[in-house]
């Protein structure tokens, strides 16, 4: 049986990598943390997703007179390996 969710996590990443700084505030706020959602939940994914925070690095995100900040997913990514937590969640990832 194909499993089609690993292609369309690719493709996601694929359109965050290229397209983020166009996208308007809330969609480069969610393409973020996208990068940065499964990092505990799921060993298969985590190598792309640590790729992809590389290569977008740091999203500006206008978020108003709030106290609201945007996650830097890698040194989340970081943070989570040095803990030893990567996988420590283990599902089903069903992006």
């Amino acid at each position: 049986m194909h499993d089609c969710r690993h292609h369309s996590e690719e493709a996601r990443r694929k359109e965050a990598e290229s397209n983020i700084y166009q996208e308007r505030n809330r969609v480069r706020y969610n393409m973020n943390g996208s990068c940065d959602c499964s990092r505990g939940f799921c060993k298969s994914v985590i190598g792309g997703r640590r790729s992809t925070a590389k290569i977008i690095g740091k999203v500006q995100v206008n978020v108003g007179q709030t106290a609201c900040k945007v996650p830097h997913a890698v040194e989340n990514h970081s943070k989570i390996e040095d803990r030893g937590k990567i996988g420590s969640k283990e599902k089903t990832c069903i992006c």
